[in-house]
């Protein structure tokens, strides 16, 4: 399931702009994505945190954003917005940011895979 984080990490990082991070065929994934999480406000993807859910019958990657930094205004919004549709190995995949989950009203399950910096 480390793969789907690192997808979502890749989906998030081209709708900004700033190409891939790593290949979900890696060795090591759960070390690149706490290094990705340790690393992304210097790269300004200000991501802080990374959950997976079971989500009737849907994967949901929930990303957590640093909602302190000093983001422009047009990024803050795309944060806030950010609803992203993917797949890998044939996984669909939605990575929606914690304020849709929020405005969405979704009331999630325990995550199946969480890291947060």
């Amino acid at each position: 399931m480390d793969n789907i984080l690192i997808s979502a990490i890749n989906t998030i990082r081209q709708s900004f702009s700033h190409g891939s991070y790593a290949s979900a065929n890696d060795t090591n994934l759960d070390e690149k994505i706490n290094r990705y999480l340790h690393s992304a406000p210097a790269i300004n993807d200000y991501v802080v945190g990374l959950d997976l859910y079971d989500f009737e019958g849907e994967k949901l990657v929930v990303v957590s954003y640093d909602e302190a930094a000093n983001i422009s205004v047009g990024e803050t919004m795309m944060w806030q917005m950010y609803d992203e549709t993917s797949r890998i190995a044939g996984v669909a995949y939605r990575v929606l940011s914690t304020y849709m989950v929020g405005k969405l009203q979704l009331d999630l399950p325990k995550a199946l895979l969480s890291y947060h910096r």
